[in-house]
């Protein structure tokens, strides 16, 4: 008869934890770490150039359809003949007539030649967290290496026709020299056969274009035109893509789902993906903004596009028509395009956030953030009480976690006896120790439900600290000024007392060892494994996730400390009290076996 050595719930347990850690570890290692390093990633916001956020909206009856263009096509995204590219961006500005634009939220200017959209900064975004540092740009003339613009207008829909319609080199009119929400413009061009353009364009006090286009036919004959709008920009280098955490490229909502599409996507021959709606909307994403686009070959830097067609109209000589065309330009706000969303219909827009596959959880969790921030003024504390507030919810769970963790500790002389008693016979030993935990009614997995729902929180934290505006540059206290950026100190030049440099494994900071001396003193609280391995790995995890996590935003590391110091302080109190309970029941037991020893 073949005799099997009973299942040990400790060791069960113990391999559970360090099962999930190191899940944890390698999605760190292999996921996590593949963002841009900590000095690609400062110089990313150093760039003033920072990535376009543009969305186009079409109208009932459209057709979306991103185009694929080959090199050497002539279209309308294809640059003037002026050779600029030696300008600065300033002198390219300057350099064409212009209507200016100003709003609460966006800084920039319209472009008359082509009625292109090619200048726009952000009013309350600024490159980095300094004072005097500049705005967000968004938009950068076509010239210009980071080229970024939007535009619409009108396309023949007939081959071969000659009916002369504005492009890129078109100079337009204007009734105003700016363009403010109280303020709208109107744009003419005369294509000199009786035909007029005007677009006439709003904007709100957020992010929102809207363009009534129209056109009057005095020619004599009809035509037949379709609506276009495109957005056109220079394809982010690697290091302003963030892999498999966050995604970048192609976006847009179709038939109600939404669709998303990386860059690595369109290297193949096939770059062309069509989509037929009455109602979505399409766009490229970037970590904070959003654009649509379209793969080009290279002719110097390679650059991308998403343009769409509406469906053809025929104007008769005489008549007129119009077609609207709405362009949002700007930063990934939620409440911003949760607003959108409902006021123009837009299925799914603030989706463009990408919360990742924890969507349920990480909108949530960002919402709660923010209606804590509104309380009290400090993303740093609203992460501090919505762990206390989490705290409160998993009570009764992580209560029954650290009680079963305490009985353990109380009973471990006991089973360390029993090691000691039955020696290499291991089999007899679990079976002692199965039946101490039986007597004593103690059950080592229940410690796992917890830490199982805490994982899933702690990504999903994680996603919203990396993707939400509203995070970015938001300060703490002391010297955390981002909580979405690490922590900016590091052990290996004293915390600033040496000026050098250290590679980026070698930036640790006071946060991440705040976080892992916690670990450290959670781990004292909890019961040793009984395999030597497994104490050995699980003792080494602080120092190892000192290193992984020191690049982490400063906002988790805080959310992760503080975590691990409420939970030591609610273990510390309940091993107190089955302690104090443990010496009133020996003192009872005493008590009662002197009695029965004086009554014989």
């Amino acid at each position: 008869m073949r005799h099997t050595t009973p299942p040990n719930p400790s060791d069960m347990r113990n391999m559970i934890i360090t099962a999930l850690l190191c899940t944890g570890l390698l999605f760190v290692w292999q996921v996590l770490y593949v963002k841009p390093s900590e000095e690609a990633r400062m110089a990313v916001l150093k760039e003033q150039a920072q990535r376009q956020q543009e969305v186009v909206q079409t109208p009932q009856g459209d057709v979306i359809l991103p185009t694929n263009m080959q090199a050497g096509q002539t279209n309308v995204a294809e640059l003037a003949t002026e050779d600029m590219s030696n300008y600065s961006r300033e002198e390219m500005l300057a350099a064409t007539p212009r209507i200016t634009i100003n709003s609460p939220a966006l800084h920039g200017s319209i472009n008359l030649r082509g009625l292109r959209f090619d200048d726009l900064t952000l009013v309350r975004h600024r490159v980095s967290v300094e004072e005097d540092s500049p705005e967000v740009v968004l938009l950068t003339p076509s010239q210009h290496a980071s080229r970024y613009f939007a535009q619409g207008g009108w396309l023949p829909a007939v081959r071969g026709s000659d009916v002369k319609l504005p492009d890129e080199k078109s100079l337009w009119s204007a009734d105003d020299s700016q363009l403010t929400p109280k303020n709208p413009v109107t744009l003419q061009w005369d294509n000199g056969q009786g035909v007029t353009f005007l677009v006439h364009i709003t904007l709100d006090k957020d992010y929102l274009f809207s363009m009534r286009q129209e056109v009057i036919n005095n020619s004599g004959k009809s035509i037949d035109i379709m609506p276009y709008g495109l957005i056109n920009r220079s394809e982010p280098s690697a290091s302003d893509r963030f892999g498999a955490i966050l995604h970048s490229g192609p976006i847009g909502v179709f038939n109600g789902e939404l669709t998303e599409v990386s860059y690595d996507d369109l290297r193949g021959d096939e770059q062309k993906q069509g989509f037929s709606d009455t109602h979505g909307w399409l766009g490229m994403a970037d970590k904070y903004w959003l654009t649509a686009f379209q793969h080009v070959p290279p002719r110097g830097r390679a650059r991308t596009q998403v343009d769409f067609l509406a469906k053809p109209i025929t104007i008769n000589s005489g008549a007129k028509a119009q077609y609207s065309l709405n362009l949002f330009a700007g930063a990934k706000e939620l409440d911003v395009l949760e607003k959108y969303r409902e006021q123009l219909n837009l299925p799914l827009f603030d989706r463009a956030l990408d919360f990742g596959v924890l969507y349920f959880l990480t909108k949530p969790t960002f919402m709660a953030l923010d209606y804590f921030y509104g309380l009290i003024g400090n993303f740093g504390l609203a992460i501090m009480l919505f762990v206390v507030m989490l705290k409160i919810v998993l009570f009764p769970l992580s209560n029954k976690s650290y009680r079963s963790m305490a009985q353990m500790r109380i009973l471990q002389p006991k089973i360390d006896a029993a090691r000691k008693r039955f020696g290499d016979d291991r089999m007899q030993m679990q079976k002692e120790v199965m039946a101490i935990w039986q007597r004593e009614k103690v059950n080592p997995v229940s410690g796992c439900l917890p830490m199982l729902i805490q994982i899933p929180i702690f990504f999903a934290l994680y996603k919203v600290l990396l993707v939400t505006i509203e995070m970015r540059h938001a300060p703490f206290y002391g010297w955390i000024a981002d909580l979405s950026a690490p922590d900016p100190t590091n052990i290996f030049t004293l915390f600033g007392l040496f000026e050098w440099n250290p590679p980026s494994l070698m930036h640790i900071g006071l946060w991440p060892i705040i976080m892992a001396a916690t670990m450290v003193l959670q781990q004292k609280f909890n019961p040793k494994p009984t395999d030597p391995m497994q104490a050995k790995v699980i003792g080494w995890l602080p120092y190892i996730f000192l290193v992984m996590f020191a690049s982490f935003p400063a906002g988790l590391l805080i959310y992760w400390a503080w975590n691990n110091t409420l939970s030591i302080v609610q273990q510390m109190y309940i091993m107190r009290s089955f302690e104090k309970h443990k010496k009133r029941k020996e003192a009872l037991l005493g008590a009662e076996f002197n009695d029965e020893d004086s009554r014989s």
